[in-house]
């Protein structure tokens, strides 16, 4: 009993495999377009990127998903919150285009135009304004660490 309670703690701790800059380059990476070829960012090909980009040596898809999850970011969830509202409005529209319109599989390119069109007029009519549920002010406060205080 004397020896558990008077266990003294383990001198051995992990370094820090990404400091604050190299979790800033993987949340940066993270919140960008995914690589060719890809949907959407995966745990494994952002710890693939990452060492590609020679910002560490190694890394592990466990390391990534722990350091994603401390910051409260989840790649399966749409990233339309990422855009801030200084952002082009041509990114707006083609990212609404690809979720709205774009979600399956075009068979040629006449379909594509036609699909375009039909999407570019209703659109047009709607013009309805951007609803901003996430502001710059709301990134600060979540992602304080990150973001400096202007």
């Amino acid at each position: 009993m004397d020896a558990a309670l008077s266990r003294q703690k383990s001198s051995q701790h992990k370094k820090r495999r990404l400091d604050g800059e190299k979790e800033a380059h993987l949340i940066a990476l993270a919140c960008s377009s995914p690589p060719e070829g890809h949907a959407r960012w995966t745990i494994r090909l952002l710890a693939d990127k990452m060492v590609e980009l020679e910002l560490v040596e190694s890394i592990s898809p466990e390391t990534v998903r722990q350091t994603l999850k401390k910051n409260d970011l989840k790649l399966w969830l749409n990233k339309s919150w990422v855009i801030p509202p200084e952002a082009n409005a041509a990114e707006i529209e083609f990212s609404v285009l690809g979720r709205q319109c774009l979600d399956c599989r075009i068979p040629d390119k006449e379909t594509l135009l036609q699909e375009v069109a039909a999407f570019q007029q209703r659109r047009n009519q709607d013009s309805g304004p951007v609803n901003w549920r996430f502001t710059a002010e709301d990134a600060r406060i979540k992602l304080e660490r990150l973001y400096p205080l202007i």
